[in-house]
């Protein structure tokens, strides 16, 4: 039934404010007045428009950028409450004299706002066989280490005043798979997990952490990124600077086409408002959340799914040939080798650990074989995807299960996050993954489809947590490209003190998590990919 539409008075709309929204009939609120504000990335974008947001709501801003010039420029325009400072967010150094210099000048730190990013090469790496570990190693750097960075200095000024506010940018990219490039995609997933993990720690200090998951906004970075897709364009040696008003109407009106709320373009402003909305007084009760402006694209959005006729019947249960099994040496990965080679699969064990090499000699004849293999090192995945394919003619399964924890014991809070240990466990619980679905796929694909694909991740320090979020981003990610070649990827996340419980009080016993991995492996879970079978009785809800 057709509601009839309700007239309300002039008088009563004269009222009505609407945060955020210029309203000439009345003064405008200044949510920020007094507040001192940090924005990173602020020289262009949505940083830009973050800058102009913040400082007409009364707070006083310091724009850090690698783009001196263009930042400089901005802070210039907009002065005496908004100033500069070159920071390369990936340095611990630079975001040190940043937090360190604005304390210094205004007394205080009220807002963090963890903007700068990098896409990558939209044009080199489209594919996960392509995977090229320099340039995740560039993106980690900028979109993870940058914003651990920010997080852990910006909680260093704001705990002893028990109050402050931080907000990170991610993307749509860090909600669901198919969206951006794999290393993009893991980024934009970690930080999602650094956000709700120290948005956890620092909660009881009175700071709130957020971030922000945009859907395309046709910024430079963005609008370059995309054109960098035309050969032409490449040919004719086009400098990727400030893209003109055409190329930005152009990617608005693409980015319009797919959303699902018709109507409305985003836009930088836009972002900026849900970020002066996180950072205000109307959101003193949000944390640990990830708002997502992104016009119901990932609520609708169908990702490619798995075109191929062909699944493999029983990749495990009727006797799989070619079964990889990373970390498989001892602990939970030794578990699953003997899982899977009681029913009856032929199991490559890779681990650094030479116990691999007595527990394949412990086996049936035939059922194991022993690689040395350090997940981080391409060289090593190679060889060992290769060794394989020597072996046994084929890879039914790679279960990427090799991880670190990171140092728990002397990194427990983000104000003592270690860059080193960050980079180390992420170059094995990210970048190994990465490796392992690259050269699995690699070798999958020519097969004509068909394949099994697993990573463990967990429900669980704050650089693990970025990792594991990566791990699953990833795992969404790869689904989607792979799915057209029969090529199922999952990951599995147990609950890391409930998996040391069942070790320690069923040694030599399959787990929960091992039964789940045999479950994806295996031809029951044909129709099952890009998912995260999460083990937890329920904790994570």
């Amino acid at each position: 039934m057709t509601m009839p539409a309700q007239v309300i008075p002039d008088k009563t709309l004269q009222g009505l404010h609407v945060l955020g929204r210029e309203n000439n009939s009345s003064p405008h609120p200044r949510r920020l007045e007094g507040k001192i504000a940090i924005v990173t990335g602020g020289a262009r974008g949505i940083g830009e428009a973050t800058v102009r947001l913040f400082a007409r709501h009364g707070a006083k801003v310091v724009i850090a950028d690698v783009e001196d010039t263009l930042g400089t420029a901005l802070a210039n325009s907009l002065s005496p409450c908004v100033t500069f400072v070159h920071c390369d967010v990936s340095l611990e150094e630079d975001i040190e004299n940043l937090i360190s210099s604005t304390v210094s000048r205004y007394g205080r730190l009220d807002i963090l706002f963890n903007n700068a990013g990098v896409l990558g090469n939209q044009k080199k790496h489209k594919s996960i066989v392509d995977f090229d570990v320099d340039e995740f190693d560039n993106i980690m750097r900028v979109n993870v280490r940058g914003m651990a960075l920010g997080i852990k200095h910006a909680a260093r000024a704001m705990i002893p005043r028990g109050d402050g506010c931080i907000i990170s940018t991610a993307s749509v990219a860090g909600v669901m798979g198919g969206l951006g490039p794999h290393a993009y995609t893991a980024s934009k997933h970690a930080i999602v997990g650094l956000t709700k993990n120290a948005a956890c720690e620092l909660g009881r200090f009175g700071i709130r952490v957020n971030c922000i998951s945009p859907f395309g906004v046709a910024t430079p970075m963005l609008v370059n990124a995309w054109r960098s897709h035309d050969d032409e364009e490449e040919e004719t040696g086009f400098n990727f600077g400030i893209p003109c008003q055409q190329e930005t109407e152009k990617t608005e009106e693409f980015v319009r086409g797919l959303a699902n709320l018709k109507g409305p373009t985003l836009r930088a402003k836009d972002i900026a408002e849900a970020a002066l909305y996180l950072a205000g007084d109307e959101s003193k009760y949000v944390s640990g959340h990830n708002l997502v402006v992104d016009g119901g694209v990932t609520t609708s959005r169908n990702c490619v799914g798995l075109e191929s006729t062909h699944f493999l019947k029983l990749l495990v249960k009727a006797g799989g040939k070619g079964c990889i099994v990373t970390g498989g040496a001892k602990g939970r990965g030794q578990e699953t080798v003997r899982l899977f080679a009681r029913y009856g699969a032929t199991v490559e064990i890779a681990d650094v650990d030479m116990a691999g090499a007595a527990l394949a000699d412990s086996l049936l004849p035939n059922s194991a074989t022993f690689v040395h293999c350090d997940v981080s090192l391409e060289e090593d995945i190679e060889n060992l995807v290769d060794a394989t394919i020597l072996c046994y003619g084929r890879i039914v399964m790679f279960f990427n299960n090799d991880g670190v924890g990171g140092d728990d014991t002397n990194h427990k809070s983000i104000v003592d996050l270690d860059v080193d240990e960050l980079k180390r466990v992420m170059q094995v619980n990210v970048r190994g993954v990465a490796l392992g679905i690259k050269h699995a796929a690699r070798v999958m694909i020519p097969r004509g489809g068909g394949g099994c694909i697993i990573s463990r991740t967990s429900v669980a320090p704050h650089a693990y947590a970025a990792s594991m979020h990566a791990t699953v981003g990833l795992t969404k990610n790869t689904a989607c490209e792979l799915g057209r070649y029969g090529i199922r990827v999952n990951s599995i996340s147990p609950l890391v003190f409930h998996e040391l419980i069942e070790q320690c009080m069923n040694s030599g016993s399959p787990g929960s998590a091992d039964m789940a991995a045999l479950y994806l492996a295996s031809g029951e879970a044909k129709y099952v990919s890009g998912h995260n079978l999460v083990l937890d009785g329920g904790f994570s809800n």
